[in-house]
């Protein structure tokens, strides 16, 4: 969605006071007894694909708890067709990008629950946001600049990647994973631990399982510390056996750091091997 301001388009005029007004009048009562940090939110979003949204209409509420250190978000969500409105409260101490993402997460699990019973296959994509209460814009892009390569190396990198894909259906695979640890920040552990283990079978040969001997001929081959792999286990096991938590970004940054790192390697390790033979 290419946005050009917060207000591209804006709340339907029948529910322009409700959401304004009685909203947050609902939530400010709700949480006047734990008030800390109450602030005002809108947030626009996109429902794709378009044509399997078009007959979506829907006004319901979220409510997502971060616990006793951080407080609490509100808020309302308004469909009508691929576009989305939110009005938020936010009794949270936690910053922009964390409130984005779990206003995104929530969103989300709301746009996954009608394509469930639509039997449909639908992606929210949070759009630009203001804070109310001081007329600050807010864009959730998808983008983690901390791990964009330097523009001296961008180019280099992209033909080697896109020379390093016939050598082994495994590269796209993991790239594919490394995009959604950047989309899906709360799931990025999985994301970034999975994208790594798909550069892992790699070294399975025929067998097709991994084992201790594979992960030890991945690190000693792309010379990746077992330390850093650890790390991206640790997050991954949380998320994997059901856990949740509100991640921030630098722990984002950090997982995808290391996942991009075993991505290089690994890209550098295909284009090595004599005659660049496929294994």
């Amino acid at each position: 969605m290419r946005c050009t301001g917060v207000c591209q388009w804006r709340f339907p005029a029948a529910l322009q006071s409700w959401f304004v007004v009685e909203v947050t009048t609902t939530v400010q009562r709700e949480l006047r007894s734990s008030l800390r940090l109450m602030r005002n939110y809108v947030w626009t979003g996109e429902i794709s694909p378009a044509e399997g949204a078009n007959s979506l209409e829907y006004t319901g509420r979220f409510d997502v708890n971060l616990g006793e250190s951080f407080g609490r978000i509100v808020g309302w969500i308004q469909i009508r067709g691929s576009r989305c409105n939110i009005r938020v409260a936010a009794d949270a101490i936690i910053g922009p990008q964390q409130l984005a993402n779990n206003i995104r997460s929530a969103a989300a699990g709301i746009i996954d629950a009608l394509g469930f019973v639509d039997g449909h296959g639908r992606v929210f994509a949070l759009g630009p946001g203001r804070d109310l209460d001081t007329g600050q814009d807010y864009f959730w892009s998808g983008t983690v600049p901390e791990v964009a390569l330097e523009p001296g190396l961008r180019d280099d990198q992209l033909r080697r990647l896109l020379e390093a894909f016939p050598l082994t259906p495994l590269l796209g695979d993991a790239l594919a994973d490394y995009r959604r640890a950047i989309l899906e920040p709360w799931d990025s552990g999985f994301y970034a631990y999975r994208c790594v283990e798909t550069i892992q079978r790699f070294w399975q040969g025929d067998s097709g399982r991994s084992s201790t001997r594979t992960w030890e001929a991945m690190r000693e081959g792309l010379e990746i510390a077992r330390e850093s792999l650890n790390e991206l286990k640790r997050a991954a096991d949380l998320q994997r056996h059901g856990g949740r938590r509100s991640i921030t970004p630098e722990e984002h940054t950090r997982l995808l750091v290391v996942a991009k790192d075993a991505l290089l390697k690994f890209v550098n390790y295909l284009l090595s091997r004599p005659g660049h033979d496929q294994q």
